[in-house]
């Protein structure tokens, strides 16, 4: 729908990061960002792989802690460190 309505604008997807708890009862998260590639990869649209490149995995403790202590959700340490992921992956398109 984004490349019929926006046919001329560049586009990019955008995987989601590690998280603590990476599996549940409607699956597993690498699985979701799996799919998230291939349709991606489809449409020929650039992909900024926070899952396999941020740096960040909240399973390694020490990365927990400084970056997203919940397990989920960034802290400011954390949000830094994505702001110049995206901001790079940007001037990059």
């Amino acid at each position: 729908g984004l490349i019929n309505k926006y046919p001329t604008s560049k586009i990019c997807v955008i995987t989601p990061l590690h998280r603590l708890v990476e599996e549940n009862g409607n699956g597993k998260l690498i699985d979701f960002v799996n799919v998230v590639r291939e349709v991606a990869e489809f449409y020929s649209l650039p992909v900024l792989d926070l899952y396999a490149n941020l740096g960040i995995n909240p399973q390694v403790p020490v990365m927990k802690e400084t970056y997203m202590p919940d397990g989920l959700h960034p802290n400011d340490e954390g949000y830094k460190v994505i702001a110049e992921k995206i901001a790079a992956f940007i001037k990059a398109m």
